[in-house]
Protein backbone atom coordinates (compact mmCIF):
# COMPACT_ATOMS: atom_id res chain seq x y z
CA UNK A 1 0.00 0.00 0.00
CA UNK A 2 2.61 2.29 1.03
CA UNK A 3 4.76 1.75 -2.41
CA UNK A 4 1.13 2.40 -4.30
CA UNK A 5 0.79 5.62 -2.60
CA UNK A 6 4.40 6.50 -3.09
CA UNK A 7 3.82 6.23 -6.70
CA UNK A 8 0.78 8.50 -7.13
CA UNK A 9 2.88 10.99 -5.25
CA UNK A 10 5.43 11.29 -8.07
CA UNK A 11 3.21 10.78 -10.72
CA UNK A 12 1.08 13.63 -9.09
CA UNK A 13 4.37 16.13 -9.01
CA UNK A 14 3.93 15.86 -12.85
CA UNK A 15 7.42 16.44 -13.64
CA UNK A 16 9.16 12.87 -12.85
CA UNK A 17 9.92 10.43 -15.78
CA UNK A 18 7.62 7.27 -15.02
CA UNK A 19 9.84 4.97 -16.98
CA UNK A 20 12.95 6.88 -17.97
CA UNK A 21 15.26 3.61 -19.16
CA UNK A 22 18.91 3.86 -19.61
CA UNK A 23 20.65 6.32 -22.22
CA UNK A 24 23.61 4.48 -21.85
CA UNK A 25 25.13 3.72 -25.66
CA UNK A 26 23.93 7.26 -27.08
CA UNK A 27 26.10 9.94 -28.18
CA UNK A 28 24.26 13.28 -27.72
CA UNK A 29 25.02 16.59 -29.73
CA UNK A 30 23.09 19.97 -28.73
CA UNK A 31 23.42 23.07 -30.85
CA UNK A 32 22.03 26.76 -30.43
CA UNK A 33 22.55 30.02 -32.12
CA UNK A 34 22.44 31.44 -28.56
CA UNK A 35 22.49 35.07 -29.23
CA UNK A 36 24.77 36.18 -27.11
CA UNK A 37 26.39 33.71 -24.23
CA UNK A 38 26.77 36.61 -21.84
CA UNK A 39 24.44 35.88 -18.50
CA UNK A 40 22.84 33.02 -20.23
CA UNK A 41 25.43 30.22 -19.07
CA UNK A 42 22.56 28.64 -16.61
CA UNK A 43 19.24 28.87 -19.06
CA UNK A 44 22.24 26.74 -21.75
CA UNK A 45 22.46 24.21 -18.68
CA UNK A 46 19.18 23.43 -17.83
CA UNK A 47 17.95 23.49 -21.60
CA UNK A 48 21.07 21.12 -23.17
CA UNK A 49 19.34 18.15 -21.53
CA UNK A 50 22.77 17.09 -19.93
CA UNK A 51 24.08 16.51 -23.90
CA UNK A 52 27.27 14.99 -24.06
CA UNK A 53 28.20 17.79 -26.53
CA UNK A 54 27.26 21.52 -26.15
CA UNK A 55 27.69 23.73 -29.39
CA UNK A 56 26.95 27.14 -29.32
CA UNK A 57 26.83 29.73 -32.42
CA UNK A 58 26.80 33.92 -32.00
CA UNK A 59 28.36 33.50 -28.63
CA UNK A 60 29.65 37.31 -28.86
CA UNK A 61 32.09 36.79 -26.48
CA UNK A 62 35.58 38.19 -26.71
CA UNK A 63 39.17 37.95 -25.00
CA UNK A 64 37.65 39.73 -22.01
CA UNK A 65 35.51 37.02 -21.38
CA UNK A 66 37.30 34.46 -19.71
CA UNK A 67 36.78 30.56 -19.91
CA UNK A 68 36.02 30.48 -16.01
CA UNK A 69 33.13 32.80 -16.15
CA UNK A 70 31.28 30.30 -18.53
CA UNK A 71 31.99 26.52 -17.24
CA UNK A 72 28.96 24.45 -17.48
CA UNK A 73 29.08 22.10 -14.44
CA UNK A 74 30.34 18.86 -15.53
CA UNK A 75 31.48 19.69 -19.15
CA UNK A 76 35.52 20.33 -19.60
CA UNK A 77 37.26 23.47 -17.90
CA UNK A 78 38.53 24.28 -21.64
CA UNK A 79 36.02 24.84 -23.77
CA UNK A 80 36.89 25.02 -27.53
CA UNK A 81 36.05 29.07 -28.74
CA UNK A 82 36.52 31.17 -31.57
CA UNK A 83 35.48 34.59 -30.65
CA UNK A 84 34.90 37.00 -33.22
CA UNK A 85 36.70 39.47 -31.24
CA UNK A 86 33.85 42.11 -32.97
CA UNK A 87 30.13 42.85 -32.52
CA UNK A 88 28.06 39.23 -33.33
CA UNK A 89 29.30 35.86 -34.15
CA UNK A 90 31.45 33.10 -32.43
CA UNK A 91 31.27 29.55 -31.50
CA UNK A 92 31.54 27.33 -28.42
CA UNK A 93 31.94 23.88 -27.81
CA UNK A 94 31.73 22.29 -24.70
CA UNK A 95 32.39 18.59 -24.30
CA UNK A 96 31.75 16.06 -21.09
CA UNK A 97 33.96 15.03 -18.85
CA UNK A 98 33.68 11.34 -19.98
CA UNK A 99 34.20 12.03 -23.22
CA UNK A 100 37.69 12.53 -25.15
CA UNK A 101 38.50 14.80 -27.96
CA UNK A 102 40.62 17.47 -29.63
CA UNK A 103 40.66 19.57 -31.74
CA UNK A 104 40.85 19.36 -35.77
CA UNK A 105 42.69 23.47 -37.42
CA UNK A 106 43.82 21.21 -40.30
CA UNK A 107 39.93 21.16 -41.03
CA UNK A 108 38.80 24.68 -40.24
CA UNK A 109 37.92 26.39 -43.37
CA UNK A 110 36.52 29.87 -41.51
CA UNK A 111 36.81 31.69 -38.51
CA UNK A 112 33.76 30.53 -37.62
CA UNK A 113 33.97 27.03 -38.42
CA UNK A 114 35.34 24.26 -35.44
CA UNK A 115 36.21 21.11 -36.23
CA UNK A 116 36.48 18.22 -33.49
CA UNK A 117 37.77 15.00 -33.39
CA UNK A 118 36.34 12.88 -30.72
CA UNK A 119 37.34 9.55 -30.18
CA UNK A 120 35.46 6.68 -28.77
CA UNK A 121 36.48 2.81 -27.51
CA UNK A 122 36.11 1.95 -31.40
CA UNK A 123 35.12 4.88 -33.54
CA UNK A 124 36.48 8.31 -34.38
CA UNK A 125 33.50 11.16 -35.41
CA UNK A 126 34.64 14.25 -36.75
CA UNK A 127 31.79 17.08 -35.88
CA UNK A 128 32.00 20.83 -37.34
CA UNK A 129 29.92 23.33 -35.86
CA UNK A 130 29.89 26.62 -38.52
CA UNK A 131 28.35 29.89 -38.15
CA UNK A 132 27.87 31.10 -42.01
CA UNK A 133 27.18 34.92 -41.96
CA UNK A 134 24.26 35.65 -44.71
CA UNK A 135 26.72 37.95 -46.51
CA UNK A 136 29.26 35.20 -46.94
CA UNK A 137 29.96 34.45 -50.45
CA UNK A 138 30.71 31.20 -53.06
CA UNK A 139 34.47 30.82 -51.73
CA UNK A 140 32.43 30.02 -48.13
CA UNK A 141 31.00 26.56 -49.98
CA UNK A 142 33.83 26.18 -51.50
CA UNK A 143 36.35 25.85 -48.66
CA UNK A 144 33.33 24.35 -46.72
CA UNK A 145 33.43 21.71 -49.48
CA UNK A 146 36.34 20.77 -49.52
CA UNK A 147 36.49 20.46 -45.39
CA UNK A 148 34.01 17.64 -45.77
CA UNK A 149 36.32 16.24 -48.35
CA UNK A 150 39.23 16.08 -46.13
CA UNK A 151 37.34 15.32 -42.67
CA UNK A 152 35.42 12.38 -45.00
CA UNK A 153 38.71 10.90 -46.05
CA UNK A 154 39.67 10.61 -42.75
CA UNK A 155 36.84 8.80 -41.19
CA UNK A 156 32.79 8.15 -42.53
CA UNK A 157 31.54 9.28 -39.25
CA UNK A 158 30.91 12.98 -39.97
CA UNK A 159 28.19 15.25 -38.26
CA UNK A 160 28.16 18.91 -38.95
CA UNK A 161 25.61 21.51 -37.31
CA UNK A 162 25.62 25.02 -36.64
CA UNK A 163 23.59 27.81 -38.42
CA UNK A 164 24.68 28.14 -42.04
CA UNK A 165 21.78 31.02 -42.79
CA UNK A 166 20.77 28.58 -45.99
CA UNK A 167 15.98 27.84 -45.08
CA UNK A 168 16.09 24.28 -45.69
CA UNK A 169 12.34 24.31 -45.86
CA UNK A 170 12.93 26.22 -49.39
CA UNK A 171 16.12 26.77 -50.86
CA UNK A 172 16.32 23.10 -52.26
CA UNK A 173 18.20 24.48 -55.34
CA UNK A 174 21.27 26.43 -53.08
CA UNK A 175 24.71 24.97 -53.58
CA UNK A 176 25.05 23.42 -49.76
CA UNK A 177 22.54 20.74 -51.48
CA UNK A 178 24.72 19.47 -54.13
CA UNK A 179 27.61 19.53 -51.27
CA UNK A 180 25.57 17.51 -48.98
CA UNK A 181 24.83 15.27 -52.13
CA UNK A 182 28.16 14.69 -53.32
CA UNK A 183 29.36 13.35 -49.48
CA UNK A 184 26.42 11.25 -48.70
CA UNK A 185 25.32 13.31 -46.28
CA UNK A 186 22.08 14.44 -44.70
CA UNK A 187 19.79 16.45 -42.74
CA UNK A 188 17.54 15.52 -40.05
CA UNK A 189 15.98 18.49 -38.81
CA UNK A 190 12.88 18.92 -40.74
CA UNK A 191 11.36 21.39 -38.52
CA UNK A 192 11.51 25.30 -38.51
CA UNK A 193 14.48 26.79 -35.58
CA UNK A 194 14.46 30.84 -36.37
CA UNK A 195 11.56 32.70 -35.74
CA UNK A 196 10.08 36.04 -36.87
CA UNK A 197 7.08 38.32 -36.79
CA UNK A 198 6.97 37.04 -40.79
CA UNK A 199 8.07 33.70 -41.34
CA UNK A 200 9.46 30.65 -40.06
CA UNK A 201 13.11 28.99 -41.66
CA UNK A 202 15.38 26.17 -40.53
CA UNK A 203 18.43 27.52 -40.42
CA UNK A 204 20.22 25.00 -38.01
CA UNK A 205 20.28 21.99 -39.62
CA UNK A 206 22.15 18.79 -38.77
CA UNK A 207 24.14 17.17 -41.49
CA UNK A 208 25.26 13.10 -40.64
CA UNK A 209 27.43 10.77 -42.91
CA UNK A 210 25.48 8.07 -44.06
CA UNK A 211 27.89 5.57 -41.85
CA UNK A 212 26.17 7.10 -38.67
CA UNK A 213 23.45 5.88 -36.62
CA UNK A 214 20.88 8.41 -36.30
CA UNK A 215 18.52 6.73 -33.03
CA UNK A 216 16.54 9.99 -32.59
CA UNK A 217 16.95 13.88 -33.51
CA UNK A 218 14.31 17.00 -32.90
CA UNK A 219 13.56 20.68 -32.15
CA UNK A 220 14.17 22.11 -28.90
CA UNK A 221 11.84 25.11 -28.10
CA UNK A 222 13.89 28.05 -26.55
CA UNK A 223 12.75 30.73 -24.36
CA UNK A 224 12.51 33.43 -26.97
CA UNK A 225 13.94 36.19 -24.42
CA UNK A 226 16.62 33.89 -24.85
CA UNK A 227 17.27 33.27 -28.64
CA UNK A 228 15.00 33.93 -32.05
CA UNK A 229 16.26 29.88 -32.42
CA UNK A 230 15.30 26.69 -31.31
CA UNK A 231 17.86 24.40 -30.20
CA UNK A 232 18.45 21.17 -32.14
CA UNK A 233 19.71 17.58 -30.99
CA UNK A 234 20.87 14.71 -32.10
CA UNK A 235 21.06 11.24 -30.39
CA UNK A 236 23.58 9.13 -32.44
CA UNK A 237 23.77 4.98 -31.80
CA UNK A 238 26.67 2.52 -31.48
CA UNK A 239 29.08 4.82 -31.00
CA UNK A 240 29.99 4.56 -26.91
CA UNK A 241 30.38 1.12 -26.85
CA UNK A 242 32.82 -1.39 -28.46
CA UNK A 243 31.51 -3.04 -31.47
CA UNK A 244 32.49 -6.91 -32.95
CA UNK A 245 34.08 -5.48 -36.41
CA UNK A 246 35.65 -8.79 -36.75
CA UNK A 247 34.51 -10.69 -40.18
CA UNK A 248 34.71 -14.22 -39.73
CA UNK A 249 33.06 -17.09 -41.58
CA UNK A 250 30.73 -19.85 -40.56
CA UNK A 251 29.28 -22.77 -41.72
CA UNK A 252 25.40 -22.62 -42.61
CA UNK A 253 22.69 -25.11 -44.12
CA UNK A 254 21.99 -24.55 -47.64
CA UNK A 255 18.03 -25.12 -47.21
CA UNK A 256 17.21 -24.38 -51.15
CA UNK A 257 19.48 -27.18 -52.15
CA UNK A 258 18.47 -30.06 -49.63
CA UNK A 259 16.76 -33.00 -50.40
CA UNK A 260 13.79 -33.10 -48.23
CA UNK A 261 11.70 -35.79 -50.31
CA UNK A 262 14.66 -38.21 -49.32
CA UNK A 263 15.01 -36.93 -45.31
CA UNK A 264 11.23 -37.16 -44.83
CA UNK A 265 11.52 -41.39 -46.24
CA UNK A 266 14.85 -41.83 -44.56
CA UNK A 267 12.85 -41.07 -41.31
CA UNK A 268 9.93 -42.29 -41.66
CA UNK A 269 11.45 -45.60 -42.28
CA UNK A 270 13.96 -46.04 -40.02
CA UNK A 271 13.37 -48.42 -36.97
CA UNK A 272 13.79 -45.93 -34.25
CA UNK A 273 13.11 -49.11 -31.39
CA UNK A 274 16.08 -50.18 -32.31
CA UNK A 275 18.21 -47.41 -30.46
CA UNK A 276 15.69 -46.49 -28.17
CA UNK A 277 14.54 -48.84 -25.66
CA UNK A 278 13.89 -49.25 -21.77
CA UNK A 279 17.43 -50.86 -21.45
CA UNK A 280 19.21 -47.44 -21.82
CA UNK A 281 19.17 -44.53 -19.56
CA UNK A 282 16.98 -41.59 -20.88
CA UNK A 283 20.20 -39.73 -21.42
CA UNK A 284 21.56 -42.43 -23.77
CA UNK A 285 18.25 -42.91 -25.62
CA UNK A 286 18.65 -39.10 -26.72
CA UNK A 287 21.98 -39.06 -27.72
CA UNK A 288 21.14 -42.06 -29.67
CA UNK A 289 18.38 -39.99 -31.64
CA UNK A 290 20.37 -36.74 -32.18
CA UNK A 291 23.20 -38.86 -33.45
CA UNK A 292 20.54 -40.67 -36.23
CA UNK A 293 18.66 -37.90 -36.70
CA UNK A 294 21.69 -35.48 -37.28
CA UNK A 295 23.07 -38.21 -39.59
CA UNK A 296 20.20 -38.07 -42.06
CA UNK A 297 20.10 -34.27 -41.78
CA UNK A 298 24.39 -33.95 -43.17
CA UNK A 299 23.05 -36.44 -45.08
CA UNK A 300 20.10 -34.48 -47.00
CA UNK A 301 21.06 -31.09 -46.31
CA UNK A 302 24.38 -29.65 -47.91
CA UNK A 303 26.21 -27.12 -45.85
CA UNK A 304 27.61 -23.97 -47.16
CA UNK A 305 30.47 -21.53 -45.86
CA UNK A 306 29.45 -17.69 -45.70
CA UNK A 307 31.40 -15.01 -44.62
CA UNK A 308 29.54 -12.81 -41.76
CA UNK A 309 30.27 -9.18 -41.62
CA UNK A 310 28.35 -8.03 -38.08
CA UNK A 311 28.39 -4.15 -38.81
CA UNK A 312 27.15 -4.27 -42.38
CA UNK A 313 23.96 -2.41 -42.81
CA UNK A 314 21.16 -4.89 -43.74
CA UNK A 315 20.79 -3.33 -47.17
CA UNK A 316 24.58 -3.74 -47.92
CA UNK A 317 25.47 -5.91 -50.92
CA UNK A 318 28.22 -7.47 -52.67
CA UNK A 319 28.02 -4.84 -55.07
CA UNK A 320 28.64 -1.58 -53.55
CA UNK A 321 31.69 -3.93 -51.59
CA UNK A 322 33.38 -4.04 -54.28
CA UNK A 323 33.18 -0.07 -55.12
CA UNK A 324 33.96 0.98 -51.87
CA UNK A 325 36.97 -1.00 -52.46
CA UNK A 326 37.56 0.46 -55.38
CA UNK A 327 37.46 3.93 -54.09
CA UNK A 328 39.80 2.99 -51.35
CA UNK A 329 42.25 2.31 -53.40
CA UNK A 330 42.29 4.74 -55.30
CA UNK A 331 41.97 7.12 -51.99
CA UNK A 332 45.31 5.50 -51.17
CA UNK A 333 46.89 6.21 -54.40
CA UNK A 334 46.02 9.50 -54.40
CA UNK A 335 47.43 10.20 -51.23
CA UNK A 336 50.68 8.29 -52.15
CA UNK A 337 51.24 10.17 -55.36
CA UNK A 338 49.41 13.46 -54.26
CA UNK A 339 48.78 13.90 -57.89
CA UNK A 340 45.37 15.68 -59.25
CA UNK A 341 44.95 13.28 -61.75
CA UNK A 342 44.81 10.47 -59.03
CA UNK A 343 42.83 13.20 -56.61
CA UNK A 344 39.82 13.18 -59.51
CA UNK A 345 39.94 9.81 -60.01
CA UNK A 346 39.50 9.62 -56.17
CA UNK A 347 36.00 12.02 -56.31
CA UNK A 348 34.57 10.38 -58.89
CA UNK A 349 34.75 7.11 -57.63
CA UNK A 350 33.81 8.22 -54.41
CA UNK A 351 30.47 10.28 -55.71
CA UNK A 352 29.70 7.16 -57.61
CA UNK A 353 29.75 5.36 -54.36
CA UNK A 354 27.58 7.51 -52.08
CA UNK A 355 24.82 7.79 -55.31
CA UNK A 356 25.02 3.96 -55.66
CA UNK A 357 24.43 3.55 -51.68
CA UNK A 358 21.30 6.09 -51.94
CA UNK A 359 20.44 3.82 -54.73
CA UNK A 360 20.86 0.70 -52.92
CA UNK A 361 19.31 1.44 -50.00
CA UNK A 362 16.18 2.66 -51.69
CA UNK A 363 16.06 -0.69 -54.23
CA UNK A 364 16.04 -2.55 -50.87
CA UNK A 365 13.44 -0.74 -48.87
CA UNK A 366 11.38 -0.73 -52.23
CA UNK A 367 11.36 -4.34 -52.56
CA UNK A 368 11.29 -4.86 -48.61
CA UNK A 369 7.37 -3.52 -48.69
CA UNK A 370 6.40 -6.46 -51.25
CA UNK A 371 8.21 -9.13 -49.42
CA UNK A 372 6.58 -8.59 -46.42
CA UNK A 373 3.24 -8.34 -48.50
CA UNK A 374 4.14 -11.61 -49.75
CA UNK A 375 5.23 -13.45 -46.37
CA UNK A 376 2.16 -12.19 -44.29
CA UNK A 377 0.10 -14.40 -46.83
CA UNK A 378 1.75 -17.30 -46.03
CA UNK A 379 5.33 -17.16 -44.69
CA UNK A 380 5.43 -16.13 -41.21
CA UNK A 381 8.98 -17.06 -40.33
CA UNK A 382 10.06 -14.83 -42.72
CA UNK A 383 7.82 -12.21 -42.27
CA UNK A 384 8.95 -11.89 -39.11
CA UNK A 385 12.90 -12.07 -39.73
CA UNK A 386 12.64 -9.10 -42.34
CA UNK A 387 10.42 -7.48 -39.81
CA UNK A 388 13.27 -7.93 -36.99
CA UNK A 389 16.02 -6.63 -39.23
CA UNK A 390 13.59 -3.54 -41.01
CA UNK A 391 13.23 -2.75 -36.82
CA UNK A 392 16.66 -2.98 -35.84
CA UNK A 393 15.48 -4.53 -32.71
CA UNK A 394 18.23 -7.52 -31.28
CA UNK A 395 18.37 -9.66 -28.37
CA UNK A 396 21.30 -7.61 -26.48
CA UNK A 397 19.61 -4.18 -26.91
CA UNK A 398 19.57 -2.09 -23.62
CA UNK A 399 17.45 0.99 -25.06
CA UNK A 400 14.54 1.87 -23.43
CA UNK A 401 11.82 4.28 -24.95
CA UNK A 402 11.25 7.13 -22.75
CA UNK A 403 7.99 7.16 -21.42
CA UNK A 404 6.42 10.66 -20.13
CA UNK A 405 2.73 10.40 -18.01
CA UNK A 406 1.51 14.11 -17.86
CA UNK A 407 -1.05 14.20 -15.42
CA UNK A 408 -3.85 16.71 -15.43
CA UNK A 409 -6.41 17.53 -12.19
Amino acid sequence: MLTFVILLLIMLSNDVEVNPGPLGGFFSIFHLNIRSMRNKVDYVENISNEADVICLTETHLDENIKNEDILIEGYNRDPYRKDRNSSGGGIIIYISKFIQAKPRPDLDFDNEALWLEITFPSNKLLLCVVYRQPSNNNTFWDKFHESIENAMSYTPNVVITGDVNVDFLTGHSHKIFDIMRLNGLKNVINEPTRFCATRQSLLDPILVSDSCDVYDSHVIQIDRTYSDHDGTIIFLNNLTRSQNNTTYKRMIWDYRNADFDKCNELIATFDWESIINAENSMDQNCKNFTNKFLEYINDCIPQKEVTIRPNDKIWFNSDLRREIRKRDRLHKQARRSNSIPDLNKYKKQRNNVNNLKRYTKDQFYLNANSLLDEFASGNSKSYWSLMKKLAKTSGNSTHITQLKMKMTN
